[in-house]
């Protein structure tokens, strides 16, 4: 029949704390332990601190006072629990009774797209409070609690009120929430960071303050204050700060706006050597749209997309090398990833997390790199800095913060300008980062600048790059070279494992494929730039006979140039260097047998210059030297019967002119 109605604050006594117990102690026997249990639960209710429920525990196991009563560190605890401000069925509503009548009073109960609950308050700015976490609906509850009961809560009735709130939300329409920038029809809204909720509203017919967007923000530890932004601003502060290359600023300045206005933005990759001033022009050109903070990439992918999940643009400094995993994660996030995982507490329930990120990157050279990776890329490469201009973190901040809002209302008049030239530019083929080569054409349009000719350049260099880093590439691109000097036809046609063969190097490196399917999945990642330089690798889907494999060729074709109509083309008759590109930004040459290293070993021309009895190789000119049609095995015979039949009428030969070759 003991229960906490039985417990009464006043009479504890702070200046004898251990009274209660010595009154129970003193008790008979047989209402000791009703005594002991009323003393325990009297001074935890009168507020007895640590210390004293300390001294009253050795006091009770001393004079045996427990012995029926149970353990005193679980009677007060439940002591504790019940100390709810009185608020038992009896006395009136409950502690998470009163918490949940808090939230429905002052707020309304909503769902993201990710089904994430979250609640807005009644009056004020329509800024999102997700349940738990940093600026969450808990904490304000609880700090509620506090200023109107003078107390707070218990964290149980806290995780009670929540629960029940959480299923009214779920209940709700799902509306969607913004971090920082948003895109409604054609207008773009730019969170500022306030407390008022003011955010700058953005058309192709200019741009303002507004004081109540018509949507939800959702501010996160990274949603920092952005200043007022200055009209009739420029950018020259900006790049005068950053010492950007003059060619490289309408490439920046195009990135920031297709950030700012949602579009799929590629990876902004700035490198340097040691002193060019890499991070602090990372940190400029992010922080004119948002709050952003240099740090290093997590260990692992789920990391790296729930942190980037809580932020506008995610910055990552000081690269030192690009792992795999790092590559792949990066390339999703900027074109669109979802992150499922397994929700806290449950055996099947999923948390899933979409979400879309502009992305910087610094580093002074990472190596190689992903054709995938290359193609999401925009490379900045910034020059050193002067030691005699250079500037102290003092200096440069306050510079900064001056430069800071006049350089985002030019960005904010560039966007503008941008908005109403996009719909009417076209491009005739699409690359990969289609959005922003239209944006990028845009500000060369509205600017008078050539930075489109200047991305294009950058982008045939970095496919020619992710041809030459890759040892298979580079080693075919070698073998090809060595085989047919000069630069004219060539033709090859065997297995995957032929040419495996054919190509390997002695030593092999040590991310050489070491399978034949390795190295098939290496060319097909690299056909494209492969083709750019000059190369096609493809199958038809014919078999070796006898062994069933699949037959590839190896053609040398026209290299691809650049033209008006293919932003991503690599020719050498357009792709020249623009005036004041830089060191580290020179335009490529695209003939495969220059931009190929001097690396052939006397192994690698060795293993080449083999028989091709001792392969299965088949070396194909591009013409019999007999009849003057396509060549069969060896160069001197037309195709054999197997091949002959698969021919197009007006190739096939007259007659054979001699024994079968290797495969006859």
């Amino acid at each position: 029949g003991l229960d906490w109605q039985d417990a009464d604050p006043d009479a504890y006594d702070p200046d004898n704390p251990l009274a209660l117990l010595e009154k129970a102690a003193a008790a008979e026997v047989d209402k000791r332990a009703k005594a002991t249990v009323r003393a325990i639960r009297c001074m935890a209710a009168g507020g007895a601190d640590a210390g004293v429920m300390a001294v009253a525990r050795a006091y009770a196991k001393n004079h045996k006072l427990l012995a029926a009563a149970g353990d005193f560190d679980k009677i007060a605890r439940e002591a504790q629990r019940g100390q709810q401000d009185d608020d038992s069925s009896d006395k009136g509503p409950t502690q998470s009774e009163i918490l949940a009548a808090y939230a429905q009073d002052r707020y309304t109960l909503h769902r993201d797209a990710d089904d994430q609950p979250y609640a807005l308050p009644r009056d004020g700015a329509q800024i999102a409070r997700y349940l738990r976490g940093g600026r969450s609906l808990r904490g304000e509850l609880a700090a509620t609690y506090l200023r109107e009961r003078g107390r707070p809560p218990s964290s149980s009735a806290l995780a009670d009120a929540l629960g029940a709130i959480e299923g009214l939300a779920l209940t709700a329409d799902a509306c969607d929430t913004y971090i920082r920038a948003a895109q409604i029809d054609d207008v773009v809204y730019l969170d500022l960071g306030r407390e008022d909720g003011a955010a700058v509203r953005i058309d192709a017919t200019g741009w303002d303050v507004v004081a109540a967007p018509p949507l939800v923000w959702h501010r996160t530890s990274h949603t920092g204050l952005l200043p007022d932004p200055e009209r009739g601003g420029t950018l020259d502060g900006l790049w005068q700060l950053a010492r950007a290359p003059e060619p490289l600023q309408p490439l920046a300045a195009a990135w920031v706006c297709c950030a700012l206005l949602g579009l799929v933005t590629p990876i902004l990759d700035i490198t340097g050597e040691h002193g060019s001033g890499k991070t602090s022009a990372a940190k400029m050109i992010g922080n004119l749209v948002d709050t952003v903070k240099p740090g290093g990439p997590p260990g692992n992918a789920t990391d790296l997309v729930v942190s980037a999940y809580r932020r506008m643009i995610v910055l990552i400094d000081n690269l030192e090398d690009m792992p795999p995993w790092l590559a792949a994660t990066l390339c999703r996030l900027v074109t669109g990833e979802e992150l499922s995982r397994r929700a806290l507490f449950t055996d099947s329930d999923e948390v899933v997390l979409s979400l879309r990120r502009p992305i910087i990157t610094t580093s002074i050279d990472v190596g190689a790199v992903p054709a995938d990776y290359a193609d999401r890329r925009v490379g900045l490469a910034f020059p050193v800095l002067s030691e005699d201009v250079s500037l102290s973190e003092e200096e440069w901040t306050a510079a900064w913060k001056k430069a800071r809002p006049a350089g985002m209302g030019a960005i904010l008049d560039l966007a503008v300008l941008v908005l109403a030239e996009l719909p009417d530019i076209r491009l005739d083929r699409t690359p990969r980062m289609g959005d922003y080569s239209r944006v990028l054409a845009a500000v060369d349009k509205v600017r008078g600048t050539e930075g489109l000719a200047t991305y294009r350049a950058l982008r045939g260099k970095a496919e020619i790059d992710s041809v030459e880093s890759d040892p298979a590439t580079s080693a075919l691109l070698a073998w090809l070279t060595s085989k047919w000097p000069g630069g004219g036809p060539a033709r090859w046609e065997g297995s995957m494992t032929d040419l495996l063969a054919a190509i390997a190097p002695n030593p092999e490196p040590r991310d050489w494929p070491k399978t034949p399917r390795k190295l098939q999945a290496n060319l097909a990642k690299l056909a494209k730039p492969l083709r750019r330089v000059g190369v096609d690798v493809s199958s038809n889907g014919d078999k070796e006979p006898g062994t069933r494999r699949a037959l590839w060729t190896v053609n040398r074709v026209p290299t691809q140039s650049f033209n008006p109509s293919d932003p991503s083309g690599t020719g050498a008759d357009q792709a020249k260097q623009p005036e004041g590109l830089g060191e580290g930004c020179q335009a490529p040459e695209h003939n495969p047998s220059q931009i190929l290293r001097e690396n052939t070993t006397s192994d690698l021309q060795e293993e080449e210059t083999k028989d091709v009895k001792d392969s299965e190789a088949t070396l194909l000119p591009a013409r019999c030297t007999r009849c003057g049609r396509l060549a069969g095995p060896g160069g001197i015979l037309c195709p054999p019967a197997s091949r002959r039949s698969r021919m197009p009428a007006s190739d096939r030969p007259h007659g054979d002119h001699g024994p079968q070759g290797p495969r006859g």
